[in-house]
């Protein structure tokens, strides 16, 4: 915080995890599904606790969409429960990577009636063929390799050597070529004059190197 005198010392703000502020990781993902735009850009929610899979209960925190037709795993973990998160993660990959548009469509549309919102499949659709830039369903072709994004208050140095290696071995070589891209998103708040203040920093991939990375494993080919 900045004082109003400008001779007096600047005093910093601790970083609050998750945890103990008391919130979980679902209020998280919430105020992120209901706002996905405003933290990753080009970004469209279409689900929350997505759970249509044969033979598995699970339930994914986010799945979203981008306008180059990525599906988008979205993870959330408090603290170091973060443990094994990359490997959830890949497995949600994994299993979204035979999921088609009409899936998309069913998914969504459960989750805008539980929101509450009144809207029809039709309405839905055409909202979700816009966002993709697309006149009919038929020219939706999604990408089989979903890209993952986990979330926690702090990341152990297992899941961030892992997350590292995996992008470096396997991700993309090339724009508009798909690879495997796993980013790593840490969130804080901050009590500022009363108030609280959620705070993201990515950490993986470092955004300012990203297309560098990207250029150096086309070069090692």
């Amino acid at each position: 915080l900045l004082p109003n005198n400008t001779n007096a010392k600047a005093q910093g703000v601790p970083k609050i995890s998750i945890k103990d502020a008391g919130i979980t990781e679902d209020y998280i993902r919430d105020l992120v599904a209901a706002n996905i735009a405003d933290f990753f850009p080009d970004l469209k929610t279409i689900s929350t606790e997505f759970s249509s899979w044969h033979d598995s209960t699970r339930r994914l925190d986010i799945l979203a969409i981008d306008t180059e037709r990525n599906l988008w795993v979205m993870e959330f973990k408090r603290d170091n429960d973060a443990a094994h998160a990359e490997l959830q993660a890949i497995r949600y990959a994994a299993m979204l990577s035979v999921c088609g548009f009409d899936n998309l469509v069913d998914a969504g549309l459960k989750y805008r009636i539980k929101l509450g919102l009144s809207i029809t499949v039709e309405e839905w659709e055409n909202e979700l063929l816009n966002f993709l830039g697309a006149a009919d369903p038929s020219e939706v072709e999604l990408s089989q390799i979903p890209r993952m994004v986990l979330i926690s208050s702090r990341f152990n140095k297992e899941i961030t050597t892992t997350v590292l290696w995996l992008n470096e071995m396997f991700g993309s070589t090339e724009e508009g070529v798909p690879g495997m891209y796993i980013m790593c998103v840490e969130v804080g708040l901050y009590e500022m004059a009363g108030q609280r203040a959620v705070h993201f920093d990515q950490i993986i991939p470092i955004p300012q190197a990203e297309e560098y990375q990207v250029q150096a494993r086309a070069k090692a080919l």
